[in-house]
């Protein structure tokens, strides 16, 4: 469970999102915006780690286990190769298990050699699992089964578009997808230390100044909601969405940074667990390996999934899409 927030966390959180809050012009705030950080912390993301962190995370799973060995002990046969993972999944009050190999590209397509694929699902085959691949393609994960790769000449192509209709991460994982409610405000009150404005309706000029977060709250319409009001998942959830910001003024050195969710836009429950890390490492860049080594995240996806039936429930959550692919494998039937 994540810990409420006290005003000292609220403070450092703030400037933790927005490190160089000011003004650009009406209504505008410059600095670090998260999802430019989350952005960067996912390029640097090695694709295998990246994805058994994210499965664990989302704890949709018995237990995930790395099988591919690089560099190999012993030479092997190049006729027979394993892939990355062997994964156990929670379906329908059963554990199904499931081998994964990993890729990452933005390209509109995988393209593997025949060689290649048939390695993989002779070892699949000769153990009589299903063989699934994992694709990251830009910001999303991608999860299909590998008969959906068809024959071109000489080599074996899935393309995006049937990736994305035939992908299986919310039905394996539990990876759902989320649209915040856009009429919920994320609102933060500061004190401009250094400047005075000269009435209300009026915002500084360009320029850096300092601030201090007086307070935070949740807001709908005219109802006001404290953190220690809202579940922390919730609160999660908000700051992982995609948001637009104004500034309102409220005195002569008092102003408001009102966050408001980007209308029709989702998140992926994954990028929640991003948003975590962010908080908790105060790394520049995420070390995966000693993340890893800590031991189990002190949050999971499951818990976030509860908490969206409260956000449904008081309409900080609009939509929870949960993803059913056109083909149905028959080990998820």
């Amino acid at each position: 469970m994540i810990k409420p927030l006290d005003s000292k966390a609220i403070e450092k959180l703030a400037f933790g999102l927005y490190p160089h809050v000011f003004p650009l012009g009406e209504g505008q705030i410059d600095g670090e915006a998260l999802a430019e950080r989350l952005a960067r912390i996912r390029s640097g993301l090695l694709p295998e780690t990246e994805f058994f962190s994210t499965v664990s995370w989302l704890g949709n799973c018995a237990g995930i286990f790395r099988l591919d060995q690089t560099p190999m002990p012993i030479e092997g046969n190049a006729a027979i190769r394993a892939p990355d993972f062997l994964a156990f999944v929670n379906h329908n009050e059963r554990i199904v298990p499931i081998l994964i190999e990993v890729k990452k590209t933005d390209d509109h397509k995988l393209v593997w050699s025949e060689t290649y694929l048939k390695s993989l699902t002779t070892f699949a085959q000769s153990i009589n699992l299903p063989l699934l691949v994992a694709w990251k393609w830009h910001d999303v994960w991608l999860l299909v089964d590998y008969s959906h790769f068809t024959k071109h000449t000489t080599a074996y192509h899935l393309t995006k578009e049937t990736a994305f209709t035939e992908n299986l991460m919310s039905m394996a994982f539990g990876n759902v997808h989320v649209q915040m409610d856009d009429e919920i405000t994320f609102v933060m009150k500061g004190l401009l230390v250094d400047y005075e404005l000269e009435s209300r309706a009026t915002i500084p000029p360009a320029g850096t100044y300092q601030i201090q977060i007086k307070g935070a709250a949740f807001r709908r319409n005219d109802d006001s909601l404290t953190l220690s009001e809202v579940d922390p998942e919730l609160f999660l959830l908000f700051l992982t969405a995609p948001t637009e910001n104004h500034v309102n003024v409220v005195s002569e050195n008092e102003i408001e940074i009102i966050y408001t969710p980007e209308a029709e836009t989702s998140l992926a429950l994954s990028h929640v667990l991003l948003t975590y890390l962010y908080m908790t490492h105060q790394e520049e860049e995420l070390d995966w390996d000693k993340i890893l080594r800590e031991g189990p995240f002190t949050s999971s996806g499951k818990e976030f999934r509860e908490a969206l039936k409260i956000g449904l429930d008081k309409k900080f959550v609009k939509y929870v899409f949960e993803q059913i692919p056109q083909t149905i494998p028959p080990y998820f039937a």
